[in-house]
């Protein structure tokens, strides 16, 4: 029987959310196999989620944490040999699609104009209003610039974004979607090569989204179908504000010197704005760390 879409789930010491996730889309007739990676955790995950497997669902486990493109890649290359998908969708385990939306999207796939990369659904909130990053523009240098700063950036959190996005297009065209839940084509991956493993964390939909599009791909949001993403237990939520912080930055000069070759001078005035904001965090999170401790003594007396 042919295969149309596979599911990767990517698990990192978060078994209990990972299986919840799993057993609600094993229900879903539209999915062929759901392949989970365990990305060499350290909590045993990777053993009780083998519980999980039947000829549906499918564990398989890195033999080193990589961060999310490498386990990604590890997930789709057994994929490709065990079952030869049209499509992978690639999904957070602290996502939530409705059945009739997912069927929806499903259909989507199978009707999409040629040389199609990307396409994810409108993510919401919890509080159910679109989330600001459903989809936005590739950054720029000077846009990178301006996130090293922890004010500047909260000043311009949406620069990159495409602002309201019109719903009478069924697939409406951004540059770059989320990676807490989407679908790609085998061929597309490819033809690009598959995910970026140098990165751990951060920038990965970027990357992938500029590698498509130096392939000519376009990458759309389905305007009509939407998921949930309650930014659950992640990776980044076992690392450190600061060292998360120290990641992205790394991440993000590897994209300006790797795909936007940027000039030696620009690479300098980057770091230099990089170690001026990891100061900046650094004062302002532990100004923050004993405010709290503050009040936590006040609430004691």
């Amino acid at each position: 029987m042919e295969n149309f879409v596979n599911l990767i789930v990517l698990n990192y010491n978060n078994y209990q959310e990972t299986s919840n996730f799993v057993k609600i889309m094993e229900e879903r007739r539209q999915i062929d196999q759901i392949i989970v990676v365990d990305n060499a955790s350290t909590d045993h995950s990777y053993e009780y989620l083998w519980r999980l497997r039947n000829q549906k669902v499918h564990v398989i486990q890195t033999t080193k944490n990589g961060g999310y493109s490498a386990g990604n890649n590890f997930g789709i290359f057994y994929g490709l040999k065990h079952f030869r998908p049209q499509f992978f969708l690639i999904a957070n385990p602290d996502i939530a699609i409705s059945e009739e939306d997912l069927d929806q999207f499903i259909k989507h796939l199978a009707d999409l104009p040629k040389k199609t990369g990307i396409v994810a659904p409108i993510m919401l909130t919890k509080e159910k209003s679109q989330a600001y990053n459903s989809g936005w523009q590739l950054p720029s240098y000077g846009s990178d610039l301006l996130a090293t700063s922890l004010i500047l950036n909260k000043f311009f959190k949406k620069r990159n974004s495409y602002g309201s996005l019109p719903d009478e297009k069924k697939l409406i065209p951004v540059d770059v979607l989320p990676g807490s839940f989407f679908a790609i084509s085998a061929e597309a991956l490819e033809k690009i090569g598959y995910l970026d493993e140098t990165t751990f964390l951060y920038c990965e939909e970027r990357i992938l989204s500029y590698k498509l599009r130096a392939h000519s791909y376009r990458n759309f949001l389905v305007s009509r179908v939407v998921y949930f993403h309650d930014h659950g237990t992640t990776t980044k939520k076992q690392i450190s504000k600061l060292k998360q912080q120290q990641i992205y930055f790394s991440s993000i000069r590897y994209y300006l010197n790797h795909y936007l070759q940027v000039s030696t001078w620009q690479k300098n005035v980057f770091s230099f704005f990089a170690y001026a904001g990891l100061l900046e965090r650094k004062l302002i999170y532990s100004w923050q760390d004993w405010l709290l401790e503050k009040r936590q003594k006040n609430g004691e007396n």
